[in-house]
């Protein structure tokens, strides 16, 4: 029986899991490793992917690009006003509203394509797949996040394609996550409420989704990209500076290679603090030639970070409320992203679900892509039938941001929500407009909200030359595919004016 992929490509690492005869196990690399740095380098000879560009970043730095899913499918405004590119290294240009990075390569300046760079990381995990050793066939199931638009997620299916994989589906991460732990999958009856939580590399994103039936609905999810595990490598850095300032009397805040050196080391104590009481800390020629030797604890490292970890339970709270659930009633909380292994957050994670189940016993970076495997598995028929369910989508596909429409009425500017943020679709609601005493004209703006002060118009429907104090009706049909389908009627007259717009 042919095996079936799930890869999971995030901003830091990529993961890549197969589901082979009734087992889902995580892929290890040509290093060994069950995950792969999503880091692209360029040298004077050849071109790195993976672990070797990670390890070179201290020597070529400004040749290496990282953090590229930030990117995919953004333009250079969107950069701009994001700082989305704030964590790579290479230099980043700007040409016809598109984002490239330029670096050196064989003694020449490339420029290079978010895309390109996407492309090679598939081609580094097409290598762990094909080492697998299952035939020329690879069928695979992307994921990505919640809020990648469609744009977005057929930018990394053909990433992918070019790297060799056969695309089935690209799902959502949140839905990767319950499917990893066979939430209503082994119990079609089952009903549950779970916190998906996953506090990557550079972000943290809690979803709320609830199971009802074999269906997931996702009711809610915030996005903080201002916080994740590199944030806890800083911790540690300013930590380790202050030791090494407090040995040497000299202050390496400002060499930016002693700083990358630091940063290497600081990811492994990271790592090693989630297992051990303590880390040790070794780096040779930090600074001035001066070999540093340190260590920290595992309480002390909590004590540096106690902020921190409030930071990343303030969205907690948020997502409730948009979900219009309370505490009690969360009965799963699932852990993803490599991030999220600190003992202290998971504990502290705890204590705000005190009666919901805590699900780590798969380690968090891995959860995605062991997910996307078992969706992998099942639409290609190789599911266990002990867990075998419908091939019908296993979510309810939602509206992401809120609908709503400005009205003009006496010159006075009103929204309206027509559709709520997270509601399935289809679905249809219309809504009654009164023109006023002098008013023979109707403007009906529709406009997306991205958030309490940000909105965009995608949309404007008019009526003129109307009946004095006409009535109109509008009616505002949300479809499966994406698009909303407006139509707006005038009673007296029979007048009317649609307009189909592309929701992404």
């Amino acid at each position: 029986m042919s095996a079936a992929f799930g890869l999971h490509f995030g901003s830091t690492s990529a993961c890549l899991a197969v589901y082979k005869d009734g087992k889902t196990d995580v892929v290890a690399n040509d290093a060994g490793d069950r995950t792969t740095p999503a880091v692209v380098a360029y040298t004077d000879h050849d071109q790195t992917v993976g672990l070797a560009a990670k390890q070179g970043i201290v020597r070529n730095a400004t040749n290496t690009i990282c953090h590229v899913k930030q990117v995919i499918g953004k333009s250079y405004k969107q950069h701009e006003k994001e700082n989305s590119t704030s964590g790579s290294y290479a230099k980043v240009i700007n040409k016809e509203d598109k984002i490239l990075y330029e670096v050196d390569y064989k003694e020449k300046t490339l420029h290079v394509s978010p895309e390109e760079v996407a492309t090679k990381i598939y081609k580094k995990m097409m290598e762990t797949a094909t080492s697998h050793g299952d035939g020329d066939i690879h069928d695979c199931v992307l994921t990505a996040p919640r809020d990648f638009s469609s744009q977005q997620r057929q930018i990394l299916s053909d990433c992918a394609t070019k790297a060799g994989f056969n695309i089935l589906r690209v799902i959502n991460e949140p839905t990767a996550a319950l499917l990893a732990y066979d939430i209503g999958q082994l119990d079609i009856e089952e009903y549950c409420n779970t916190v998906v939580y996953r506090l990557g590399g550079v972000s943290l994103d809690v979803t709320v989704v609830t199971c009802c039936n074999g269906m997931f609905r996702l009711l809610s999810t915030v996005t903080h990209a201002d916080i994740g595990g590199d944030s806890f490598n800083d911790a540690i850095i300013e930590y380790f500076c202050g030791e090494f300032k407090r040995q040497w009397k000299e202050d390496i805040r400002g060499s930016k290679r002693s700083i990358s050196k630091l940063k290497v080391a600081a990811e492994r104590c990271k790592h090693t603090l989630s297992t051990l009481p303590e880390s040790q800390c070794h780096v040779d020629s930090l600074y001035d030639g001066i070999d540093f030797n340190g260590k920290i604890s595992r309480a002390r490292f909590e004590g540096l970070c106690s902020g921190l970890v409030q930071r990343c339970l303030n969205p907690l709270e948020t997502a409730l409320k948009e979900a219009g659930l309370q505490k009690n009633e969360i009965n799963k909380v699932i852990l993803t992203g490599g991030a999220a292994k600190t003992p202290v957050l998971q504990s502290q994670l705890q204590n705000y679900f005190p009666g919901a189940e805590l699900l780590n016993s798969t380690p968090p970076d891995e959860v995605i892509a062991v997910g996307a495997a078992k969706q992998a598995a099942i639409l290609t028929g190789n599911e266990n039938h002990e867990s075998k369910q419908n091939e019908q989508e296993t979510e309810v596909e939602c509206i992401v941001s809120p609908i709503q429409i400005k009205l003009m009425t006496d010159d006075t500017a009103t929204y309206s929500t027509i559709f709520p943020a997270m509601m399935p679709v289809p679905g249809r609601r219309q809504r009654k407009i009164q023109l006023g005493p002098q008013q023979t004209s109707c403007v009906l703006e529709v406009f997306e909200q991205r958030d309490e002060e940000n909105r965009i118009l995608i949309g404007k429907v008019v009526l003129r030359d109307l009946p004095v104090q006409s009535e109109v009706l509008a009616v505002f049909h949300a479809r499966r595919e994406g698009s909303i389908h407006i139509t707006c009627t005038e009673k007296t007259s029979g007048k009317h004016a649609d307009i189909l717009i592309e929701v992404e």
